[in-house]
């Protein structure tokens, strides 16, 4: 596997501590994508009805509820789908205005940012080389991580 380089981010206000940080939710971003689309075949089942009998009369049915955040687990899964898709598109959007709309610098930056293949690997596959120098990608891959950051911090508004 190759190492990716360590980027110096102190003139973006960004610590090492939280360029980790954002690091490893960048690296996150597939088993979120895939994670979110897993959800949508989740198959919740319902409850039987239960019959309510008080002296030898049955006054109807009803369905079981619990309490509780778990009593809904259709309203659950579909909150946890929602976190996990403004996750993925966070980084997405954050990526897309790094390059400022370059779409074959934004297919790389994702990639590289997204896996541990680093922008070395990046720059060197002819499938995945941004049209652009190696300095000007690196300015964008500086550019993400502080976007990212301002997305994740709230102070920068991801779009709707």
């Amino acid at each position: 596997m190759p190492s990716t380089r360590p980027i110096k981010l102190d003139d973006w206000g960004i610590s090492w501590e939280e360029y980790k940080e954002l690091t490893y939710f960048a690296l996150q971003y597939n088993r979120k994508k895939a994670d979110a689309a897993a959800l949508l075949t989740i198959k919740v089942s319902t409850p039987a009805p239960v019959m309510y009998h008080k002296g030898g009369k049955e006054y109807g049915t009803f369905l079981p509820h619990g309490s509780g955040r778990a009593s809904d687990p259709v309203a659950a899964t579909a909150a946890k789908r929602d976190r996990l898709l403004g996750d993925v598109r966070m980084i997405e959007q954050a990526a897309w205005a790094a390059v400022e709309g370059e779409s074959l610098i934004y297919a790389a930056l994702l990639k590289a940012v997204t896996t541990r293949s680093g922008v070395q690997a990046v720059m060197a596959n002819p499938d995945t080389k941004p049209p652009c120098g190696k300095n000007e990608f690196y300015a964008a891959r500086r550019k993400f991580f502080w976007i990212l950051r301002e997305m994740k911090c709230g102070d920068l508004e991801p779009i709707a």
